[in-house]
C-alpha cells in the first residue's frame, strides 16, 4: 500500500510541476501583451490579445506569400 501512496504522490508532483513549467512560459507572452495594453489604456485585455493574434496570422500569411514568390509561384 506504501507504493501507492508513494507514485500518488509522485504524480502530483509531476502535476505540480507542468503547472510551474506553464506559468514560466506564459510570463514572455504576457508581457509583451501587457505592454500591447499599455500603449492604448482605453482597450479590454481581449482587444489587445485579438490584435496581436491578427498581426501574427498576417506576418505567417505574408511569409507563406514569399515563400509562395520564391519558389516561382508554384504550391501544391
Amino acid at each position: 500500500m506504501k507504493d501507492l501512496e508513494y507514485i500518488a504522490a509522485y504524480q502530483k508532483s509531476i502535476e505540480r510541476q507542468r503547472v510551474y513549467i506553464f506559468l514560466v512560459g506564459l510570463d514572455d507572452w504576457w508581457d509583451h501583451n501587457r505592454d500591447q495594453w499599455k500603449k492604448d489604456s482605453k482597450k479590454t485585455s481581449t482587444v489587445v490579445v485579438a490584435e496581436i493574434k491578427t498581426e501574427a496570422n498576417v506576418v505567417e500569411k505574408a511569409s507563406a506569400l514569399v515563400a509562395a514568390i520564391d519558389y516561382g509561384g508554384l504550391t501544391s
